[in-house]
């Protein structure tokens, strides 16, 4: 609902048609959610109930902006999706989310009401939206590819290996 109600108000600041687009699973609360969104935007507004997998992509590719309504997580895979897909992130501003959305995010204290709807005006810009989305992809590349995330395991691996504690033989009863 704070998604719903903080793009309402962002609407009102802009002289140009937007479409907030929420996509996810069924949860207890969405009827009430959906009604909100319906009464609030009528129109500008469109549920995405169950897609399938293979379709995300094309979701994101569709978009222009993604938005993590979340205050926390631990490391959501949409934000990680999204970046790879070039879109640029806004999201709570906690350190998990800084360092996944990296140069490609606008972090921001979404517990505020109207910091959400503050960075939308902010990202509505083509030009610094297009900025942060060029980064995007590039980001989550150089942090979180394969070859990156392997190397950061294997060397994590070899840092307990090498430490008195992870030697097999080698322990303490302290």
């Amino acid at each position: 609902d704070y998604v719903i109600r903080e793009f309402a108000s962002f609407r009102q600041l802009v002289d140009r048609p937007m479409t907030l687009v929420i996509a996810g699973g069924a949860e207890p609360e969405t009827p009430e959610v959906m009604a909100l969104g319906r009464e609030l935007l009528g129109d500008g507004v469109r549920f995405i109930e169950g897609l399938l997998r293979d379709r995300i992509p094309e979701l994101y590719r569709a978009a222009d902006l993604f938005v993590l309504g979340s205050l926390h997580e631990m490391m959501p895979i949409a934000v990680l999706e999204a970046i790879s897909s070039g879109l640029p992130v806004i999201c709570n501003d906690t350190p998990t989310f800084r360092w996944m959305a990296g140069p490609a995010g606008r972090l921001a204290d979404l517990t505020q009401c109207g910091a959400l709807a503050a960075e939308l005006a902010f990202m509505s810009d083509d030009a610094r939206r297009d900025a942060f989305a060029r980064t995007a992809r590039s980001h989550a590349e150089a942090r979180f590819s394969e070859c990156v995330i392997v190397d950061q395991i294997l060397d994590m691996y070899r840092s307990v290996l090498d430490s008195p504690r992870g030697r097999p033989g080698a322990g303490s009863h302290d």
